[in-house]
């Protein structure tokens, strides 16, 4: 990362939103950002929206000069991860943050996350409770089917940043999303960028690569400091099975990345693993959409 760190007055996070579909709900996303006094930038990267989100999001910057507009070549559309990666280079702050952008922060944001990394220079990030906020009745019931786990995403107890990876991958403790996550820039340089070949789980495969390469620390994991909205458009919901099948490819992207000082056998064991239970649910949700498909088909004959 080249750009240089902008930390005047406090403001020493780079909040960086990637922008799809998001015409209704941008504009939240970035008052929840810009009114925390830690945010020092809002780096809207607009991905080609067939919506009026670029038009939104023009306005935002206009607005205020801490939001800053980025878009990709000819106003293509890239997808989330190259949309993030241009965020990344771009940022200028000490610190990194991610939301997306039909979510919101929560006033508690940055209040333990920072005061971690500002005291311990050892550790690279920090991540934290998510919350889920519902659109719908519809959506709602679905999470409840599908994610039974509650409506707090979070990792269950303190782990030492040595032992993340192992109990993470392992399972039964949890897991952490993008809105709850803050690093140092300089992480990037270790893990490098996510990897934009994967349409979905870019986030899983970089989440896995920050625990290998860098420490991360837990902050808040009782009660939400960000909060993610359920609605019909969300791709975990319109493409569930398919979201497994490219978690198994996002397991097998983090095989090829691991660099040999962090190569172990029970890390290697983990990982495919991991593997072998994304692509058992990818079939089992397949062919249990096939078969109600049919069962469809004979009500009707």
């Amino acid at each position: 990362m080249t750009s240089t760190d902008v930390e005047t007055g406090g403001h020493s996070v780079s909040v960086i939103i990637p922008v799809y579909n998001a015409e209704r709900y941008v504009a939240q996303a970035v008052a929840s950002a810009l009114a925390l006094p830690e945010t020092g930038e809002v780096l809207l990267i607009e991905d080609g929206s067939p919506d009026g989100a670029l038009a939104v999001c023009e306005r935002l910057a206009a607005e205020d000069d801490r939001v800053r507009l980025l878009r990709h070549p000819n106003g293509e559309n890239r997808g989330a991860g190259a949309s993030r990666n241009l965020g990344i280079e771009a940022a200028q702050c000490k610190y990194v943050a991610f939301l997306d952008a039909d979510d919101y922060f929560l006033p508690n944001r940055y209040e333990k996350a920072l005061a971690i990394l500002e005291s311990d220079p050892s550790i690279d990030g920090v991540y934290e409770a998510v919350g889920v906020a519902f659109d719908s009745p519809e959506a709602e019931a679905w999470w409840t089917v599908h994610r039974p786990d509650g409506e707090v995403t979070t990792v269950s107890e303190g782990i030492a940043p040595e032992e993340l990876f192992e109990r993470i991958v392992g399972g039964g403790h949890g897991y952490f999303c993008t809105d709850g996550i803050i690093v140092r820039r300089t992480l990037f340089e270790r893990t490098g960028l996510f990897p934009t070949h994967l349409p979905m789980a870019q986030d899983t495969c970089m989440w896995w690569r920050m625990m290998l390469a860098g420490r991360l620390a837990g902050g808040t994991l009782d009660r939400a400091v960000a909060m993610r909205r359920v609605h019909g458009e969300n791709r975990i919901i319109r493409d569930a099975s398919v979201h497994r099948l490219y978690g198994y490819l996002a397991a097998r992207e983090v095989l090829r990345w691991i660099p040999k000082e962090l190569r172990t056998r029970e890390r290697v064991r983990l990982i495919r693993q991991r593997q072998r239970s994304y692509l058992y649910w990818y079939v089992r949700g397949t062919a249990g959409t096939l078969l109600r498909r049919l069962g469809l088909m004979r009500a009707r004959s």
